[in-house]
């Protein structure tokens, strides 16, 4: 039913499945309440002494921008099949203009961190075949 999947903005990509278990914090039942897996690193440092910092790592962009941009009416039209019209609708321009104007907002505020891809690659941390193999990384031969 939903459009595309995994990794892509459409709603096949964002609405995933999720089961969380947690006897005694997390009461048995279901949500449908809307999570982003962004939302566990901030939670599970709140239990710690430790705090997340602003500084974000972003990848090169790649992102799948539509000019003009694609809006759903997702409860008639969950297969994201017929974009509706932008022309003769001012309620969706307010919209789409308050959504530039807090996007300009947030990357005004970025700072990026330093990219761990550009890095390159470490053999040594790479996942060893051979997990009881030892002396470790040496005897990791895949």
């Amino acid at each position: 039913l939903l459009k595309c999947g995994k990794g892509t903005t459409y709603e096949g990509g964002m609405r995933e499945p999720a089961i969380a278990s947690w006897p005694g914090v997390i009461k048995p039942g279901v949500t449908h309440e809307m999570a982003s897996t962004l939302d566990i690193l901030p939670t599970i440092a709140n239990w710690g002494s430790t705090r997340p910092t602003s500084t974000l790592e972003v990848a090169p962009k790649t992102h799948r921008a539509h000019d003009p941009p694609l809006i759903f009416d997702l409860e008639a039209d969950p297969s994201e099949r017929y974009p509706l019209p932008l022309e003769g609708r001012p309620d969706i321009q307010a919209v789409l203009a308050q959504i530039e104007t807090v996007k300009a907002q947030f990357e005004a505020t970025m700072v990026f961190g330093e990219s761990q891809i550009s890095k390159g690659v470490n053999p040594d941390l790479e996942p060893c075949c051979t997990p009881t193999c030892s002396p470790k990384p040496t005897c990791c031969h895949c």
